[in-house]
């Protein structure tokens, strides 16, 4: 069986993400890393490899900057910052990948796969299903563990979605919020920037009275960010 053939017969594999879990040190303390099978990790970069690689023209996201367009960036962040009035939010999570359910990573693949199936690509196609499936069927198996345990709630840090994922949630989180905002509230940004990049997020506006409800409201959805950093 030539590499190719190999790989296009994981398209046919049992759908599931299996991690095991490691740690390595960080910042002087220990940190959980869940890294899959080879077999997840080649499907979804095949399915999600073009998206990411475009995800650079959303002007909110900051995603493969280097150089010059990082440096540009970072004088907007520091151009924005500097206006009179300004109100600056920095959203820092706390463990964000923890903080996703299976039921919107699920609802995120759905998403890609109603997209790509204007592709018409068959194995496309075919990796997009297997990819949805295969976030409600995740496994994780510890250091000192025998057997494979179901997860509920979560994502492993060390699948090919990671950065992707925690990006294009980032910023699905705070439109609903804002959304919730302006309806129940009648509150609205003023001269609103923003950028996402990962699980970080920087906000700034003139309104301190809606910078508080967006902080608010998230906090009451359920989401937990590092208070010693807002």
């Amino acid at each position: 069986m030539t590499p190719t053939a190999e790989v296009l017969a994981w398209l046919d594999s049992p759908p599931a993400l299996k991690a095991r879990g490691s740690e390595k040190l960080e910042a002087g303390k220990a940190r959980a890393i869940y890294g899959t099978s080879p077999v997840d990790q080649t499907i979804v970069a095949y399915l999600i490899g073009p998206l990411e690689k475009n995800l650079g023209r959303v002007k909110e996201f900051v995603n493969g900057h280097n150089g010059a367009h990082e440096v540009a960036d970072i004088g907007s962040s520091l151009g924005n910052a500097s206006i009179e009035d300004i109100e600056c939010t920095m959203l820092d999570y706390a463990d964000f990948n923890y903080q996703h359910t299976i039921s919107v990573q699920t609802l995120l693949f759905e998403v890609i796969e109603e997209e790509v199936t204007t592709f018409l690509n068959p194995d496309l196609n075919r990796a997009a299903r297997w990819a949805v499936l295969a976030q409600s069927r995740q496994y994780v198996k510890g250091p000192n563990c025998s057997k494979w345990n179901l997860v509920t709630q979560g994502m492993f840090s060390g699948v090919r979605s990671t950065d992707f994922m925690n990006m294009v949630l980032n910023d699905a989180y705070f439109l609903y919020a804002q959304e919730l905002v302006s309806t129940n509230l009648g509150l609205e940004a003023v001269d609103l920037f923003r950028l996402h990049k990962g699980d970080d997020v920087w906000i700034s506006n003139k309104s301190r009275l809606w910078a508080i409800e967006i902080h608010n409201c998230m906090a009451q959805a359920g989401f937990i960010f590092q208070g010693s950093k807002q």
